[in-house]
């Protein structure tokens, strides 16, 4: 073995995530701000493997607000820290670069679902009875979200100062306090990532009206020299949905209402 061969192999990760081409993923990417380290998530499908060695890459791609939005990962780089499979899609291709040209429906692909033994009809009419009870409206599922996101943020030791604050600007869902900043969290709620994790629904416009609410809050009750951000609960329901997927994403966006 040459030098090149062992300089390559000390910088190859002895546990590699397994995924594949087609796979909808989610990307733990180390970032940095000063000192302090955070974990920062792409979710996406992967649409390209390159390489091998010390220099294999994959492409993630996703779409945001209706664009397409693509990074490309060395699968070996201490900064990709793990890659989560969430879901699994039959293709044919080893490079799905036909999806930059697709959008909406078009851009869908099969889900690989394990196979199951076909139960009598009367077990499926009652699964079916089961699903249809189990259907929450959109403000259902926006207020049992939000409960639920009260519920976290308090374990993390946020304490809750207000609720569904409202002002012409817009509303924002819970308004908290945590170690000397002031916190105004937006909760996004979904019962399945086919159009992406929950957090993609804070669009720009959205970030917009939630920005100028709190400033309008902060107005309204004389609050001046004290720190503020913009967090993100991001609740996922699971067919249990007692144990949903709950995220906390903190200082998600800036005061410009870009995503950081």
């Amino acid at each position: 073995m040459n030098i090149i061969d062992l300089v390559e192999k000390e910088n190859m990760k002895k546990k590699v995530p397994k995924f594949q081409v087609g796979d909808l993923v989610d990307v733990h990417v180390k970032t940095f701000e000063g000192e302090k380290e955070r974990i920062q998530i792409f979710n996406g499908i992967v649409i390209a493997k390159k390489g091998s060695g010390v220099r294999e890459t994959f492409t993630v791609r996703r779409i945001v607000q209706g664009e397409g939005v693509e990074r490309v990962f060395p699968l070996h780089s201490p900064n990709v820290a793990d890659v989560k499979v969430k879901k699994s899609y039959r293709v044919r291709r080893a490079k799905l670069y036909y999806l930059r040209e697709k959008s909406g429906k078009s851009a869908r692909m099969k889900e690989i679902r394990r196979k199951v033994k076909r139960k009598a009809k009367k077990t499926n009419n009652v699964k079916a009875e089961k699903k249809t009870k189990n259907q929450v409206s959109p403000k259902e599922l926006c207020i049992k979200g939000e409960n639920l996101a009260k519920k976290f943020l308090k374990k993390k030791g946020y304490k809750i100062l207000k609720r569904n604050y409202v002002c012409k600007s817009g509303e924002i869902d819970i308004i908290a306090y945590d170690k000397g900043v002031i916190s105004f969290v937006e909760v996004k709620s979904r019962l399945s990532e086919d159009f992406g994790p929950p957090e993609l629904a804070v669009t720009n416009e959205k970030r917009s009206k939630i920005i100028r609410t709190a400033l309008n809050y902060l107005m309204a009750n004389q609050i001046e020299d004290m720190d503020y951000r913009f967090d993100i609960v991001s609740i996922l329901f699971k067919e249990n949905d007692n144990n949903p997927d709950i995220e906390l994403l903190k200082n998600a966006f800036t005061a410009d209402g870009v995503f950081n």
